[in-house]
């Protein structure tokens, strides 16, 4: 993992502290290069930026700007996504908690041996997790509208920098073939949040007419 610094940085910096992004970022170094799995993401937590080093290489100056301004949209909606965030996992656990004790209840209703029961038991626990979890989270997370936040990344990437910059660098992301080299397991839980992705953002097409669309 690298550190982005020069030109680039200076202008994300002064960008960000436009937009109020400043909360949201680390002090120190803020944008990191590196072999990630992602093309590009903002961390939460760590308030830092990382863009894989493979992806960056391929875009102009000004396509690396527009995906970068992005996730510096993203620094900025930092509290908002987090309280929407929290509210969409409660959420779930309280759906998710609810269908569980319903199905130990009728499980309590069933007359069988324990050794069967333990099982079935089993079964439902490892159905609830991989597939019942996943399920409703993914409702939660399109019941709450997450998808409000990518669009104003976007608006905010396009009118910073430009749509054509924006939508060129959206095609370059969406030809990449960087998932292919993941590990299994995280090639699992990529292509759940590629399930997911329909409710955080715009289909791919659409997107694009959406930025090339957009005026300000």
């Amino acid at each position: 993992m690298k550190c982005i610094e020069g030109t680039l940085s200076e202008k994300l910096d002064d960008i960000s502290r436009s937009v109020g992004a400043e909360s949201g970022l680390s002090r120190g170094c803020r944008y990191f290069t590196g072999n990630f799995p992602w093309v590009a993401r903002y961390d939460m937590f760590r308030k830092r930026i990382m863009i894989n080093q493979e992806f960056l290489s391929l875009l102009t100056g000004d396509e690396a700007l527009a995906v970068l301004v992005h996730e510096v949209a993203h620094a900025a909606q930092r509290k908002r996504y987090f309280l929407r965030s929290i509210i969409t996992i409660i959420f779930s656990a309280t759906v998710i908690t609810g269908i569980t004790q319903a199905e130990f209840a009728l499980l309590g209703l069933l007359y069988t041996s324990q050794l069967f029961l333990a099982i079935l038991m089993l079964a439902i626990t490892l159905a609830d997790l991989f597939i019942i979890l996943p399920l409703v989270v993914k409702w939660s997370i399109c019941l709450f509208n997450l998808k409000r936040f990518e669009i104003e990344a976007d608006l905010l990437a396009a009118r910073v920098v430009g749509k054509e910059q924006l939508i060129s660098a959206l095609k370059k992301a969406h030809i990449s073939n960087l998932h292919a080299r993941s590990s299994i397991f995280r090639r699992l839980i990529e292509r759940w949040l590629l399930s997911v992705d329909t409710c955080v953002h715009l289909p791919y097409d659409e997107r694009l007419e959406f930025i090339q669309n957009y005026t300000y």
